[in-house]
């Protein structure tokens, strides 16, 4: 049995343009808190190492353990937010039932038309 680190290509698509967000990677599930004291994300920054083109965008998803569904925190696309290279967004209101947690993960999935894909630089959760 192989095992894969990082972002594996998993079948013969490619998912270089995939207009579905059926391209994604997901992170480590994270300790941000404690049982008394659960953390609160408040704002997510994104950079892209290009702007933003038609017909492209990304979705955030959360879970709290590895065994619960994601819950999507929001998606966002070129209709959105333009022609942007990066964008600060405060969590609270985007989302205002984006509870404290302990544990959470997240899962990242990028829209892309059919010729393009956005080029993610980073992400931050504050």
């Amino acid at each position: 049995m192989a095992i894969t680190y990082g972002l594996d290509l998993l079948s013969s698509t490619s998912y270089a343009y995939t207009t579905d967000y059926g391209g994604y990677f997901e992170t480590p599930l994270y300790t941000v808190g404690s049982a008394n004291q659960p953390f609160k994300f408040t704002e997510v920054e994104f950079q892209f190492v290009r702007p933003l083109r038609t017909g492209e965008g990304i979705k955030i998803e959360y879970r709290d353990d590895l065994t619960a569904t994601y819950t999507t925190l929001g998606i966002w696309t070129y209709t959105t937010w333009g022609a942007v290279v990066s964008k600060n967004l405060n969590i609270l209101t985007t989302s205002t039932n984006f509870p404290a947690y302990e544990t959470i993960q997240f899962r990242i999935s990028l829209l892309g038309s059919s010729t393009t894909s956005p080029e993610l630089k980073s992400i931050t959760f504050r």
